[in-house]
């Protein structure tokens, strides 16, 4: 008799305390485009990827909050070059010119470039450095990424590793390096610890 009344009582709580799970189980979602702007500030260090509009806007597809410590040589874009300014150590990608510093480092996969004449429009670049107040990147180094990627046909896409400069939570909107990233529905949000 007492072990059919421990037994009942274990069943009691056990349903007490599974009644609380199962109701996190079911309000829990994958983390969407809208739940970041609530925890989301302005000066804030995100990685945002997507894919180039016609109207230089970006659609998002993937946002990376990230913490830790950060330099302000620590941004990063990556994404097709547009031109190229060889006399002028200047190249555009997406609309954002990059000026190649002095020192930079050009890369690729089989070594390094001698001179920015050897890098074309078309390219896939990664460039490292700081954005500047009035608009520009200045790289310190430069990886031709060309082999890693392979777009469809016309796609341009653009990853941007930077600070939030604006917000607008109702349009669903950020704002990185003056470039302007729309999420949707399909926006994949994260958060990491460097």
């Amino acid at each position: 008799m007492k072990v059919c009344v421990h037994a009942i009582r274990m069943l009691v709580v056990a349903s007490v305390l599974a009644i609380p799970y199962a109701a996190l189980a079911k309000n829990t979602r994958p983390n969407r485009a809208y739940d970041v702007f609530p925890t989301l500030r302005t000066g804030q260090w995100i990685r945002v990827v997507g894919v180039v509009m016609k109207d230089r806007s970006v659609r998002c597809t993937e946002l990376k909050v990230l913490a830790g410590d950060f330099l302000d040589d620590d941004w990063g874009l990556t994404g097709q070059i547009e031109a190229v300014d060889v006399p002028g150590g200047r190249l555009m990608i997406a609309h954002i010119p990059v000026l190649i510093g002095e020192n930079a480092v050009l890369e690729s996969t089989y070594g390094h470039y001698e001179s920015l004449a050897e890098i074309k429009p078309g390219m896939i670049v990664e460039v490292d450095g700081t954005y500047m107040k009035d608009g520009t990147f200045l790289a310190h180094d430069l990886d031709d990424e060309s082999d890693e990627f392979e777009l469809p046909p016309g796609e341009r896409r653009l990853r941007i590793v930077g600070k939030v400069e604006q917000m607008d939570p109702s349009r669903r909107r950020i704002q990185v390096m003056g470039t302007v990233f729309f999420l949707t529905d399909g926006t994949q949000v994260k958060s990491l610890i460097r």
